[in-house]
């Protein structure tokens, strides 16, 4: 009996650690199964906030994508209602003309009625003391205007090619013609402005706003998409020979790249326009790779010149292509710096009927300064226009010995968009100006770092950890969203008229140099700006711009209402 009790215990016993074991290795098993759960929920929240941010980047796309759809849409809209209202003036005047008048028009009236006219501002409202409203850097004039001027005597300064055509030649300041409504024609001035902030933000965003305005206007300007297209234009300055003077002497990498972007857009600017001939005149040693590369940037773009290369990758027999014809256009001489040919070495090429040529001069010398390439690039095109010089120096500068190939002499510089509407209805009104002996001048729009073209560019906003705080002053701020709204213009039916006003005071607001350069890098607000208004070119760079010109003259943004700014009470 002890015997059997001790051997039911011992059972007893083994039954009791097993049962023990059984449960530790269930606990095991729940803690196992803890963890699981717990690294399937750590799992869980990592893809929730992976998946969150996911969704936050997309929004922020979406957001941006439905603002530019907004934009688009609004721009759609205008013309709609601009064509609708066209539409009803034109049923309107249909409909009295029907009863009113039974013979029907002559060509020459039917010629008058497509033509539109141009409003200038009377002269007597231009401001003629210093800064002069006509002070551009821009003009455009018949060659024998231009040839009456002594360059010699008035060109002393950098600023004279500006100021002296319009006042030393003719009846002065009574010859000048500055369109009513600013769009009729007007430049965008951009170096002034990439400066205000001279970190390379701003200089690379640059870069790219011109980039993106040379290959759209030129995509534009082809008659398709086709590589086979061939480009076109408004052809209204085929006559026209421009000029621009080029000055780069930095050696720094991102400087130069932005002033190859700017003479490339510049360039294209009057492409647009069928400008006969660009002359671009240099100096310095950089200026002749300067140019290179601006045309090659634009001769790339060409679309025989992509049908070329295209049928060289794909293999096709190229030499059957009336493009192969024509390549030596679209390629430029290249810099052999181990022979005795000298880097200044005129060169030109085509781009389409327009053709692109660079030339040195060394007449750079005057009274007042060492270095003025605007004199030295005025001289040199008066002689070849004359021809009091060589053979070759005539050709380099006019591309035949044909002295009477152009009428007219446009002048720029190398960071100045054109944008003007002229085309076949308004060419008339221009050329009747010059013609007639005028100098028009193109209103000069001034650039201002605004937060839609730099916030988070023009100075990244510190870290979460960073104790230095944001520089606002890198952009304007302390505006209200309505103070600083900006008006995107179509150069096809808005305006921008003048309202013969400027800046109330610079002693108002504490100003001791450039009026739009005030409150950029100084603890100063930006009350000033709200006399004006803001205002960007759907056409042109899309840069934001003051309703203004550097020297405070203001416009006022119409949209939808082309052709009706208001006439002028004549300043006595």
């Amino acid at each position: 009996m002890t015997g059997l009790r001790r051997s039911r215990a011992s059972r007893n016993n083994s039954s009791q650690l097993s049962g023990g074991e059984k449960n530790e290795k269930a606990n095991q098993r729940g803690r196992r199964g803890g963890y699981n759960i717990m690294s399937i929920i750590f799992i869980f929240v990592v893809m929730v906030s992976i998946m969150g941010m996911l969704l936050l980047t997309r929004e922020t796309t979406y957001r941006q994508q439905i603002s530019d759809l907004e934009m688009e849409l609004n721009i759609l809209k205008r013309k709609n209602k601009a064509a609708v209202t066209k539409n009803k003036k034109k049923d309107s005047t249909t409909a009295t003309t029907t009863t009113t008048i039974n013979t029907p028009l002559t060509p020459q009236q039917k010629e008058e009625e497509k033509e539109i006219k141009i409003e200038f501002i009377p002269y007597q409202n231009l401001q003629k003391e210093a800064p002069p409203d006509f002070f551009s850097a821009a003009w455009w004039q018949n060659k024998e205007r231009f040839l009456k001027l002594d360059i010699d005597k008035y060109i002393q300064t950098v600023e004279d090619d500006a100021t002296k055509p319009v006042l030393k030649v003719g009846n002065g300041i009574k010859d000048c013609r500055m369109p009513k409504d600013w769009l009729d024609f007007c430049v965008e001035h951009l170096s002034k402005w990439w400066k205000v902030d001279r970190r390379n933000y701003t200089m690379y965003y640059a870069i790219g706003k011109l980039q993106i305005y040379v290959q759209s206007s030129l995509r534009s300007m082809s008659s398709s998409t086709s590589l086979q297209s061939t480009p076109t234009s408004t052809g209204e300055m085929s006559s026209t020979l421009a000029v621009i003077p080029v000055g780069v002497n930095t050696n720094d990498d991102i400087t130069r790249q932005v002033w190859v972007m700017g003479l490339a857009a510049t360039i294209t600017s009057l492409l647009k326009h069928g400008v006969g001939r660009v002359v671009v005149v240099g100096y310095y040693k950089y200026d002749p790779i300067l140019t290179r590369k601006a045309f090659r940037y634009i001769l790339r773009h060409h679309p025989e010149y992509q049908q070329y290369q295209y049928e060289l990758k794909n293999n096709k027999s190229a030499t059957t292509t009336a493009a192969t014809n024509n390549m030596t256009n679209y390629f430029i001489p290249e810099l052999n710096y181990d022979t005795n040919i000298s880097i200044h070495e005129p060169f030109s090429v085509k781009y389409g009927e327009t053709e692109l040529a660079y030339v040195n001069t060394n007449d750079v010398k005057t009274n007042h300064v060492a270095t003025n390439i605007p004199k030295g690039a005025l001289k040199g095109l008066k002689t070849a226009l004359t021809g009091n010089t060589t053979s070759d120096d005539i050709i380099a500068w006019l591309g035949s010995n044909n002295h009477d190939k152009y009428k007219y002499i446009y002048l720029t510089e190398a960071d100045q968009i054109l944008n003007t509407r002229l085309d076949s209805s308004t060419g008339p009104a221009f050329k009747k100006e010059l013609d007639d002996g005028r100098i028009i001048v193109p209103h000069r729009l001034q650039p201002i770092p605004h937060a839609l073209d730099l916030d988070g560019i023009a100075l990244p906003p510190p870290g979460p950890n960073s104790k230095r705080k944001p520089n606002k002053s890198s952009v304007i701020h302390g505006l209200s969203e309505t103070e600083e709204f900006v008006h995107d213009l179509d150069i096809q039916t808005d305006s921008c008229c003048d309202t013969n006003q400027r800046l109330s005071s610079k002693e108002k607001y504490g100003m001791t140099a450039f009026w739009w350069m005030h409150g950029f890098g100084k603890d100063t607000t930006f009350d000033y700006l709200k006399e004006y208004e803001f205002m960007r070119l759907i056409h042109g760079t899309g840069i934001v711009h003051l309703a203004a010109t550097p020297h405070s003259r203001k416009c006022h943004p119409m949209i939808n209402e082309r052709n009706t700014c208001p006439n002028h009470v004549v300043d006595k």
